[in-house]
Order: structure tokens, then sequence, then C-alpha cells
């Protein structure tokens, strides 16, 4: 025969035997999914095996490289088979975001070996790396629930998806006010974890930052016996320098409510000066006006930046920095008045809306 057709090479149909093989096992045997890898995709990957449970597709996968042919059996040590892996995947391997199991394939037998691609199991060479292939690990139904354990359980999450979409519902549309509670726990470790989780909640979305605007307030509890302001107590001063690292937009998002303390707790931190308690129940706070200007300065232009972002008009920028400006000339907390010395800055004259 002339050689005017397309080749039909033998190592590719090889490839296509020890694919079929590990088909017909994980569907026959396991009841799970397997997906070929298209071969102009294939860069070290033949395909995926799809974990199902009660006829649930759980979303968890495990990735298969496979290798076909009696010489991937020549090398047998007393733990199992010797393999030799390219160079060229093994970047590829290591930073795949799923497990990958290394299969070989003994096409006349239909034995069928893996073994979880873990750089801890392999062996430099010249130019390559080797891995053993465990003799115990063969690919049936009896390997089933060690391979459940490399892909890791699956989470039924309709129970917690019930719970954010309702909470975000209540964020969003039903509550009027969000308290942040930091315990003393958090305070002397000087941990940002819950911060840090409140603030992915509230910026998952425009819609949700925009709702949430002006309703958060600070709380930090576990002090109720010490004598001392909170802005007093070092660590919480700390805590609270760093709090403002970490939640950017104060201006924004913290209430200017007259009872709410998240604002007048982060400029007191920030920015005090003077103490004077000779007047009970009330505390009069004198501020640093260099202190205070830089504390102003810095979280109008992060207003500035948060208001752009979510594309609210300058008259709700306007409206929020007047709210934050009477708030720190009126306002007060649940155990704090704070006055401004306006002998030191006429701090409304200072700030233009632009």
């Amino acid at each position: 025969m002339s050689n005017l057709f397309p080749k039909h090479r033998k190592n590719k149909n090889t490839g296509e035997i020890g694919l079929s093989i590990v088909n017909y096992i994980i569907v026959q045997e396991f009841n799970w999914i397997f997906r070929a890898t298209h071969q102009e995709h294939d860069y070290g990957i033949d395909g995926y095996i799809d974990i199902v449970s009660d006829e649930n597709v759980t979303g968890r996968s495990i990735a298969v490289q496979i290798k076909t042919g009696s010489s991937f059996f020549k090398s047998e040590t007393i733990d199992g088979f010797l393999y030799r892996g390219e160079m060229k995947h093994i970047n590829y391997l290591m930073n795949h975001p799923t497990p990958v199991l290394v299969i070989i394939c003994e096409p006349e037998t239909k034995e069928v070996y893996w073994e979880l691609f873990d750089v801890n199991k392999m062996i430099p060479v010249k130019n390559a790396w080797n891995m053993v292939i465990s003799n115990e690990n063969i690919l049936s139904v009896e390997s089933k629930s060690a391979l459940l354990k490399i892909a890791g359980e699956a989470e039924d999450f309709t129970d917690k998806l019930d719970f954010i979409w309702k909470l975000n519902n209540d964020i969003k549309h039903e509550f009027d006010y969000i308290l942040l509670s930091i315990d003393k726990k958090e305070i002397e470790s000087q941990s940002m974890n819950s911060v840090i989780m409140f603030l992915e909640k509230i910026t998952s979305t425009k819609e949700f930052i925009r709702n949430v605007q002006g309703k958060v307030d600070l709380v930090i509890t576990g002090y109720d016996h010490d004598s001392r302001e909170l802005y007093e107590i070092p660590e919480v001063s700390s805590w609270l320098i760093k709090f403002q690292n970490v939640f950017k937009y104060l201006f924004f998002f913290l209430s200017t409510k007259s009872k709410s303390a998240g604002l007048a707790l982060c400029a007191a931190s920030s920015a005090l000066e003077k103490l004077n308690k000779d007047v009970a129940p009330k505390v009069f706070v004198k501020f640093n006006k260099e202190k205070l200007s830089l504390f102003l300065d810095s979280n109008f232009i992060n207003l500035n930046e948060i208001t752009d972002f979510v594309k609210l008009p300058l008259s709700e920028n306007k409206r929020i920095s007047e709210e934050v400006l009477s708030y720190f000339h009126k306002g007060t907390s649940k155990n704090l008045l704070i006055f401004i010395n306006f002998r030191y800055a006429n701090i409304q004259s200072n700030y233009e809306f632009i």
C-alpha cells in the first residue's frame, strides 16, 4: 500500500488501550466518572477521575497520568515498579490544583497500578526522576477508599448556603446596625482574623459595600472590670492601630451615630494627647493637632477611594464626610464624650469636598 494515507502509530494505539482500561475500571467497578483529556490539550495529565457518591457528582476529582506498556513493568523492586518521569512534567504536576495519580497499565494482562504523585517519594536521576509505584496499589474497587481519602471528603454546603444567603439578605436589607465584636483574647493576641473575615463578607460585592455604609460599629469586650478607658490600655491601643491598617475604610463603614464608639476609639488610639477625668461621669479628650490632621487626611483619602470604587455620587461622598466631621465635633459614645479643641484646628474649614 502506498504512503498516501494518514498514519495510525502503534504507540498511539497503546495509549488508547491504557485509557480504555482505566476508563472501564473507574466507570464499571467504581461507578465514578472518567474524563479523558483531549490529545491536543495533553501536557502531562491524561484524564480526570470525578468522584460520585450515591449518584451525586461531588466536585472532588483526581488527575491521572497514564503510562501503558510492558516496559513500565520491567524495573521491579521489592516494593513495586520503578517509574521514570520526565523533567518537563515536574513543575506542571507540582502546580496542579488537584491530586495527581501516576498510573501504569499492562495492556496484555490489563493489570493497572497507581501511586500518588508526591515530591517526597521522588528520587532525582540524570535529566529525570524516579518513583516507586507500589505493587500493593492495584487499581480496583478495593482501592476505592484510598482514592476517596486522596480526593478529600466532599462537603454538603446546603445548610451553610441557606444561612449565608439569609445573612447576606439581612445585612443588606434588614439590619440598620452591625456590630463587629472583638473579645479580649483577640486583643491580647493582636489577632486580625475576625476583622479580615468580616471585611471579606462586607466587601464581597459593590452592592454589599453600598448597603453596609455607615452601619458598622466596633465593640471590644472583656474589659468591663478595668477602670481605664479602652484607649488607655496599651494592648487595645496597639490593636486599634493595627485594625486601622486592615480595616482601611473607617469613614465609610463605621457608624457616625452619637452612641457609636468605633470611630472615637480609632481616633483616640491615633491622635490622643490628653485626658481630663475631673468632670465625671464625662471624659474630656484633647487631640494632638498634627496627629489628628493626619488621621483625618488619610481616612478622607480612603473614603474618596471607596466611594469612587462603588460609584457613589459626589453628593453621597459629601454627606458621609459631613457626618464624620459632625461626629467628631459633637459626637458621643457610651462611655466617651469627645470635644475637639477648635483653638488648634477648625477642621471643617480645612476640608473641601471634591
